[in-house]
């Protein structure tokens, strides 16, 4: 992130900066109605590019169409990406969850397994995790968590399970972190 209104998050400019300050960058996954890996982190495009829907519920040549924080950036692909940085700083790349993300890992997996600079993977979603240690066990894996609500759309007892951190035996994550909010809405993140 950055404070400059030219400079919105998730952007080949963004990424540009980290890398001229030696910054790791963190970003994240999801899939494209067409299948292209692409770098975003919500699931709506509303806050960020100001439209309606799903991001992945568009083909990439529709999320080029959408502006970043009313910028001349738009939504980059993960190969962009990676292009650009080209192993000058450490990678967190977030797969977000879906009900395509068997291939999501695939397809993303295709892209970073020549990349020629440090990474690790992490993820909500334990499923994710699970694809890589039974694929890529080799590939550092961390799982995110926090205190889930009703609102987030899971039930009681799977919001339990995660924030609990019950299914971390499918995919025996290297490292975890948990963001923990407390009453006065200062936030601690454990890694």
């Amino acid at each position: 992130h950055s404070l400059s209104p030219d400079t919105p998050e998730n952007s080949l400019s963004a990424f540009r900066q980290a890398i001229a300050h030696g910054y790791g960058i963190e970003l994240d996954l999801q899939l494209s109605k067409d299948g292209q890996v692409f770098v975003f982190h919500d699931d709506y495009l509303n806050r960020v590019c100001h439209a309606e829907g799903l991001a992945s519920s568009y083909s990439y040549p529709e999320l080029c169409r959408f502006s970043l924080s009313g910028t001349q950036e738009h939504i980059p692909l993960l190969r962009d990406v990676l292009a650009l940085v080209q192993g000058q700083v450490p990678l967190i790349i977030e797969f977000k969850t879906s009900k395509r993300n068997r291939e999501l890992c695939e397809k993303a997996w295709e892209l970073l397994k020549g990349y020629p600079g440090s990474f690790v993977v992490e993820s909500f979603d334990p499923r994710i995790l699970a694809w890589f240690k039974r694929h890529h066990p080799q590939v550092v894996r961390g799982i995110l968590a926090t205190h889930l609500k009703p609102a987030d759309g899971f039930p009681a007892p799977l919001r339990f399970a995660l924030r609990s951190l019950w299914l971390n035996f499918l995919g025996r994550p290297h490292f975890i972190a948990y963001e923990h909010i407390y009453k006065n809405n200062f936030s601690l993140v454990f890694a």
